[in-house]
């Protein structure tokens, strides 16, 4: 054990040596000079390695330490202020209600027979339903969950099994087991039914659970729309139930647009969609707040009506299957002029249903007629021998032939797909695999708006007639990805502002989900992100350079330094 000396201590040892005292060992002022030399070794490293890295603001950037997600790969992101603001969505933080919505509501809660209290009560439970609501099972994964089911039962139950091989009991024993098995079935949530309104009072119901928050969300969904300053002539709202995908469509654009198509098979929530839109005309005239408005039962038949704007809000849910989610984004993604959105809620399997629905767009939109394209390109006569074999190749991707006979004909000849092209326009800035499915974790956004209770009273934890909802959203827009207008911003996923610094993890094109903490030294890049709202895009430029372990010292020297080799330090240190 080494003892330590104070500076007194020290002067006194020298001047009147004191036999208590034990002298002072010399090693320890060599192991401090040489740890001092260390110290500046590294740095002198650091700055013949990369000169350029600074951590601080300066010359408009700045280098943070980055994690991914994924791999948990440290490297360094260089943060750089773009010469022009990066145009980012209005996101408010509170949502409010259309006042011409809230009057006609209110017109038809008076008219209703049932007292308003009820209503709400009744409106609470179908909230607390719907929030608990999954997708239906497909039937592969139903039938093996009712196999385990069976299973389950005749290891808890022998008899069963007994009396299930006598053939007289059979019968009766089959009635017994298909309600033990319903019951669990309904217990593990395998008890999806579609929604069904017998009459207004049902709607209204379903209007006060979940009128504001389904309003909230399409305001912020169609947000996205101010990077680029989009504005539809043609709007279809296929499922459209109560009709907030067009409130907040109305109160963006208003009669700019020339047609609002609302489609819904239900004619009890047709009806109640329509007294809603009557506004505050609801107790005079009666007329629709918006001539362009119109409502249908189901889709024109020819799919050559297309419409520059697709919504499919809260409607993959009632689809039975998978198959049918397929066959319905095809039809209306053949009527999509520019861009069809998608709007569900945060559930795990909502979110598995909007990545397959990605996914096909993604994938149908290049997997072309080899045969139609071979003709195209004898045509343009731009095929030769070594692109044949190119096409026919099987270990190639499909992608790749694509982008091979893509660049051989003109821009104006369409290649044959079975659907056309199309990528994401939000909120993914990639047109790649989500970086969430290793995961298992659902890519949500949350948005909070201002209660509508016909008891007046709250069911917020503050108090303050608020709600906070989750939900998922994919914006898809026809045509392929351009190259030369293509964004490069990441999506900020989740944003924790703490004491002089901000935690941001985001969602990047070509590095996946990143982590870093952005400090108060970084100057204008920390005020800019601290601004900014989680489901907008990172106000500054990202850039990811190099991994961190070319940033620091050598491992050989870190093991040298750990295993006692300081005598070729202190001769480089001697020799600097």
């Amino acid at each position: 054990m080494v003892r330590r000396f104070t500076s007194r201590q020290l002067i006194k040892q020298i001047a009147v040596p004191n036999k208590n005292i034990l002298p002072l060992p010399t090693t320890s002022i060599n192991e401090r000079e040489e740890e001092n030399n260390l110290v500046i070794l590294k740095k002198k490293r650091r700055r013949q390695q990369d000169p350029l890295l600074n951590r601080t603001f300066a010359d408009r950037c700045a280098h943070l330490t980055t994690i991914n997600n994924s791999t948990e790969t440290v490297g360094i992101a260089k943060l750089t202020l773009p010469p022009k603001a990066i145009v980012n969505p209005r996101v408010t933080k509170l949502s409010k209600l259309p006042l011409d919505a809230v009057e006609a509501l209110g017109g038809i809660l008076l008219d209703s027979r049932v007292p308003p209290k009820q209503l709400q009560r009744e409106a609470d439970v179908l909230s607390n339903q719907l929030d608990q609501r999954h997708f239906p099972p497909s039937i592969v994964e139903f039938r093996q969950t009712r196999r385990e089911i069976l299973d389950e039962i005749f290891e808890e139950n022998p008899a069963f099994c007994y009396d299930y091989n006598i053939y007289q009991n059979r019968p009766f024993i089959e009635t017994q087991l298909a309600k033990l098995v319903q019951k669990r079935l309904a217990v593990r949530r395998y008890n999806w039914k579609p929604l069904k309104f017998k009459d207004l009072r049902q709607a209204t119901v379903y209007c006060l659970s979940r009128f504001g928050g389904h309003f909230a969300e399409m305001k912020r969904v169609l947000a996205e729309f101010d990077r680029n300053g989009f504005v539809p002539e043609k709007i279809l709202d296929f499922g459209s139930g109560i009709g907030s995908s067009f409130w907040a469509a109305y109160e963006r654009w208003g009669d700019t647009v020339q047609e609002y198509s609302l489609i819904d098979s239900d004619l009890s929530m047709r009806h109640f969609s329509i007294d809603l839109s009557r506004g505050p005309n609801y107790s005079n005239n009666g007329e629709l707040i918006s001539k362009n408005l119109f409502f249908r039962k189901e889709l024109f038949p020819s799919p050559k009506h297309t419409y520059d704007l697709v919504i499919l809000h809260r409607t993959l849910i009632e689809m039975p299957s998978q198959e049918a989610r397929k066959e319905l984004i095809e039809k209306l993604w053949k009527r999509t002029k520019k861009y069809l959105v998608i709007v569900e809620s945060s559930m795990p399997d909502a979110f598995k249903a909007l990545i397959k629905i990605r996914d096909f767009i993604l994938t149908a939109g290049y997997d072309f007629d080899l045969e139609k394209t071979k003709e195209l390109l004898y045509e343009y006569k731009a095929i030769d021998q070594d692109t044949i074999e190119m096409l026919s190749d099987k270990n190639l991707q499909t992608y790749e032939k694509y982008c091979r006979a893509r660049e051989l004909l003109p821009e104006d000849v369409k290649i044959p797909t079975l659907i056309d092209p199309g990528h994401v326009f939000a909120p993914c800035p990639h047109d790649k695999r989500c970086p969430k499915i290793p995961k298992k974790e659902s890519c949500k956004f949350s948005v909070r708006w201002q209660e509508f209770r016909a008891d007046h009273k709250t069911t917020s934890i503050n108090k303050d007639g608020t709600n906070v909802g989750n939900f998922s959203y994919l914006i898809l827009a026809k045509g392929e990805r351009s190259k030369e207008k293509e964004e490069k911003h990441p999506r900020i996923l989740k944003l924790e502002r703490g004491h002089r610094c901000v935690n941001c993890h985001v969602c990047t094109a070509a590095d996946g989900l990143q982590r870093f903490i952005v400090g108060k030294r970084t100057d204008k890049i920390y005020a800019r992100i601290r601004r900014a709202m989680p489901s907008q895009l990172l106000p500054v430029e990202f850039d990811l350079i190099k991994p961190k372990q070319t940033l620091s010292i050598c491992a050989d020297d870190e093991k040298e330094r750990m295993n006692g080799g300081k005598e070729q330090l202190k001769q480089v240190a001697s020799a600097e």
